[in-house]
């Protein structure tokens, strides 16, 4: 399972919102506890005032931030590593009131509301994520809500929205980054599961996490990723649906699918923040993956894949099939119907079992339990 701080002394530490209010307080309690802590905010006077309180406490940097820039964002994950080694504790704390009737509201206060509120805590998220997960030293992403969340009275209509989205976030990334990523050395790899893909990838680098696969439901994943799985099961004409992670130093060689009955789709979950250095290219042309953004392409034109960078990359991969006109929709059906049936497929579906059979057993076992290889970040909301 997941491994959240057992200790945190020693442990780096980066909280938004650092320099007032609670977000100084668990800036001054993690200090307390001998974390190296980094405080982030948009106003300067407040950072003065945060340090000169906190002078006594131990290692306490501050870097001005906007929560809503996502480039200040990469670049805080930068300098921070710089200041503190690797964070283990990330604080999404930034904020601010806003409140009044519904009626007077206008698009600007919707959009500044949201922009802070929910989308400074994506931002701090996806910026630090791929860095705390590639440390594999275990750690804790920590949301601040509010009852409002869960109580929302009236003339709150933005805050209450923005503070419900974070304890869905939080919860969202909990359940399923948990299954998913706590032990990621356990994760099978590509060829483990498509015998074929030795010609392509023959170390460990590549790791998928199934749901879906040419008729057949990947039971684990679908369990361990419910509300993935069912937006899955919506997609008109889904064939497969899979979670692929790209290990850092990672190139997958040439290579192209076998049968133009289906497209691939990959959206960007954690990608690298050298972004132009994870790249796919398609024939001769050459994209790379962006977080929350879309790439759409015929697997059956030669392609290769590289990750060049220091961190992880992982895609959300579908097939689905290629729309056609009749009746040749109805062909291409019966035959991706029909591939479904075929010893590639079967053979797959058999490995596919087999390491869940192990997975399970790994994961019962005390020392699996009480020893885990690797730790990743356990998303909590406050």
């Amino acid at each position: 399972m997941i491994r959240p701080l057992a200790e945190v002394s020693g442990k780096g530490a980066f909280i938004t919102g650092g320099a007032s209010g609670i977000g100084l307080g668990i800036a001054d309690a993690c200090a307390r506890a001998g974390m190296r802590v980094v405080i982030a905010d948009l106003r300067a006077d407040h950072i003065e005032t945060a340090l000169a309180s906190l002078e006594d406490r131990g290692e306490v940097h501050a870097l001005e931030l906007d929560v809503c820039d996502r480039d200040a964002f990469a670049a805080a994950v930068t300098r921070s590593r710089e200041l503190v080694g690797n964070v283990h504790l990330l604080v999404g704390n930034a904020g601010m009131g806003i409140g009044g009737p519904i009626t007077m509201t206008r698009f600007d206060d919707w959009d500044w509301g949201i922009s802070v509120l929910i989308g400074g805590v994506v931002n701090g998220i996806l910026s630090f994520l791929p860095h705390m997960l590639e440390h594999g030293e275990g750690g804790q992403i920590v949301s601040t809500a509010s009852m409002a969340g869960l109580l929302p009275v009236s003339r709150t209509a933005i805050y209450s929205t923005a503070k419900a989205a974070v304890i869905g976030l939080s919860e969202t990334i909990r359940e399923e980054l948990e299954g998913v990523l706590a032990d990621r050395d356990a994760l099978p790899n590509f060829q483990d599961i498509s015998k074929d893909q030795i010609e392509i990838t023959d170390d460990d680098k590549w790791k998928t996490y199934f749901l879906y696969g040419y008729g057949f439901a990947a039971k684990l994943g679908v369990e361990e990723c419910p509300k993935t799985a069912a937006l899955m099961r919506q997609i008109p004409g889904m064939t497969t649906a899979m979670f692929s992670i790209l290990s850092p130093r990672k190139h997958i060689l040439d290579h192209r699918g076998p049968y133009k009955g289906v497209l691939r789709y990959h959206l960007g979950l954690i990608v690298p923040r050298e972004a132009e250095r994870c790249r796919i290219r398609v024939g001769e042309d050459i994209r790379h993956w962006e977080t929350g953004k879309s790439l759409i392409f015929d697997d059956t034109f030669n392609h290769e894949v590289w990750n060049d960078t220091g961190e992880t990359r992982v895609v959300l991969f579908v097939d689905v099939l290629r729309p056609l006109p009749s009746p040749w929709s109805q062909i291409n059906r019966l035959i991706v119907k029909a591939i479904g049936y075929s010893p590639f497929v079967l053979d797959a579906k058999r490995n596919q079992e087999a390491w869940e059979k192990r997975f399970l057993e790994r994961r019962a076992s005390p020392r699996g339990v009480e020893e885990p290889q690797r730790g990743s970040p356990s998303p909590t909301v406050s």
